[in-house]
């Protein structure tokens, strides 16, 4: 019996991008939302004495926790707020402690996460200083999302929450973020994540440096929330 050759899948970036331009303009109105929000926060910062005072408390919280309380922001903003949308929406997969384990499994990345963005916010301090000029607020905004996100930020979250699906193995993490992976995971989420992010970002880089850890975590809370309706529009091929 004569057996086909296989048929090549043609791809290219316009497909990768299909699903994060219909996420977008199916959410654009929670993204300009949260926007608006934060632009509102940046305003109130800088005219309202009262709205300074409630901010330096979070500032000295910040200052205070240290590492650990950017640990446990991060595990609440990424891991457990998502959970109770899906619960909410019952959307929530799987039963009893299996799913509990990928809750707790996806808190702990995400506790990474915040710790590996409140050390981003000091290097870049470091690198482009404290100002708010529009130079230092593009570069800090285009860092982040042009380096920072695709090239490390994505990518390690992908890697770390498909890795229990294969068992753990260091072999699996080790080659875990190949084109094919990157291609159908980290492309289709890039629209959505600039769409949202880059306006807020310029709010964040705006306030002074222990604030924007603050900010930017609520932010992500308001994300990972939006993100449970997201990930069904990109998943959606």
């Amino acid at each position: 019996m004569d057996v086909e050759p296989a048929i090549a899948v043609r791809w290219s970036l316009s497909d990768a991008f299909k699903p994060g331009l219909r996420a977008v303009a199916n959410h654009w109105k929670p993204f300009l939302l949260i926007q608006l929000a934060a632009v509102g926060c940046v305003i109130a910062y800088y005219n309202s004495q009262r709205f300074q005072l409630v901010a330096d408390v979070l500032q000295d919280w910040k200052v205070s926790g240290g590492i650990p309380l950017a640990f446990l922001a991060g595990a609440l903003a990424g891991g457990f707020l998502p959970e109770v949308a899906r619960i909410l929406t019952r959307t929530a997969e799987g039963r009893g402690w299996k799913r509990w384990q990928k809750v707790l499994w996806t808190a702990l990345v995400f506790g990474l996460v915040g710790v590996f963005v409140d050390l981003f916010y000091k290097l870049q301090a470091m690198i482009f200083g404290n100002g708010i000029d529009p130079a230092t607020l593009a570069y800090k905004t285009a860092f982040d999302m042009f380096c920072f996100a695709p090239l490390f930020c994505i990518p390690f979250e992908v890697v770390s929450l498909q890795w229990p699906q294969k068992g753990y193995r260091l072999d699996a993490l080790a080659r875990g973020m190949d084109w094919p992976t990157y291609r159908e995971n980290v492309l289709p989420a890039l629209l959505p994540c600039w769409a949202f992010w880059i306006p807020v970002l310029v709010c964040v880089y705006t306030m002074p440096l222990n604030l924007q850890f603050v900010f930017a975590i609520l932010a992500e809370a308001a994300w990972s929330i939006i993100v449970v309706f997201v990930a069904a529009d990109v998943g959606d091929r």
